[in-house]
């Protein structure tokens, strides 16, 4: 920027601001402030220096300004940043501003504002434009959103193992993981270190844990549970159904059938509960495995 601009922060936390023909301004105090107040007075020289230069366009600084920001993680104001660029007036659009406001949409979960952004990049050489795009189509809260990726992706151009992984997530989003794995052949090392690598492949070795097979199993109390990888609460469901049903048998064989019936009752509902509760952990623990298996794709794409 030509007028004054943010450089961004120093390893202190302070704020640096650089105007043309004149010294590095330091604004140590702020290096003493919480991160809400730094980043409040890092938005007020944004708008300051936007309007100090209203009448220029984005330069290379200027976006070199919006990578230190999102390196930095203040995604809202790197957004808030790129969104003025792209509207100074009479200045052509810049494919490097667009990726900058792509990536803090997509970490701030703008995903269909960011598909948006990123749409008129896709055929460019810079593989960053389609990932994020794809990505977030995945991310998408929509179930219709990995039927629209596998759509796009069948005519895109993109290389073929980048094809197959973005595949092979889609497929992973819509339960097929038989799908998944023939999309994306295993290749050697994929696998090595499974599961606390946290490698993409590792997600589709282990599948997913089948709710039905939860409730059945929970016909015996807390086995559904373990089946679904919550072994303590499996353990606390096996310990309070036998408590109910033991007190009821103890009253049933001493002539009590009132109180027995009602510690019967009692356990039958934790046991009816324990039943529900083992096939919800199996939905969650299957929604788990596809955000890892997201992340993990992620960490291999831009490592």
């Amino acid at each position: 920027m030509t007028a004054a601009s943010i450089r961004g922060w120093d390893r202190k936390g302070a704020i640096l601001i650089r105007f043309p023909d004149r010294p590095k301004i330091r604004g140590g105090a702020s290096a003493a402030l919480p991160a809400g107040l730094r980043a409040l007075a890092c938005a007020f020289v944004i708008i300051v220096s936007f309007y100090l230069k209203s009448n220029a366009c984005p330069d290379a600084r200027d976006i070199g300004f919006l990578q230190g920001l999102n390196r930095d993680r203040e995604y809202s104001l790197a957004a808030f940043q790129a969104e003025l660029y792209r509207r100074s007036a009479d200045c052509p659009p810049q494919a490097e501003i667009d990726l900058e406001l792509g990536k803090a949409l997509y970490q701030l979960g703008g995903f269909a504002r960011a598909r948006t952004v990123l749409a008129p990049h896709l055929a460019l050489p810079d593989p960053r434009y389609r990932r994020y795009y794809f990505e977030s189509r995945l991310l998408e809260p929509d179930p219709r959103g990995p039927d629209s990726a596998l759509a796009q992706l069948a005519s895109a151009a993109m290389p073929e193992d980048e094809r197959g992984m973005f595949t092979a997530a889609a497929l992973f989003l819509k339960d097929d993981i038989a799908g998944a794995r023939a999309a994306w052949p295993a290749q050697s090392g994929d696998a090595e270190g499974c599961p606390q690598s946290g490698k993409p492949r590792c997600y589709l070795d282990q599948g997913f844990k089948s709710p039905a097979a939860a409730a059945w199993l929970s016909l015996a109390p807390g086995a559904g549970y373990a089946y679904a990888g919550r072994s303590g609460d499996g353990l606390f469901a096996f310990t309070v159904v036998s408590l109910f049903y033991g007190v009821a048998a103890y009253y049933a064989h001493y002539g009590s059938p009132a109180r027995a019936w009602t510690f019967a009752g009692f356990g039958a509902v934790f046991h009816a509960s324990n039943v529900y509760g083992a096939q919800r952990a199996a939905r969650e623990s299957n929604k788990r495995r596809k955000l890892g298996f997201l992340m993990a794709l992620h960490e291999r794409l831009f490592r």
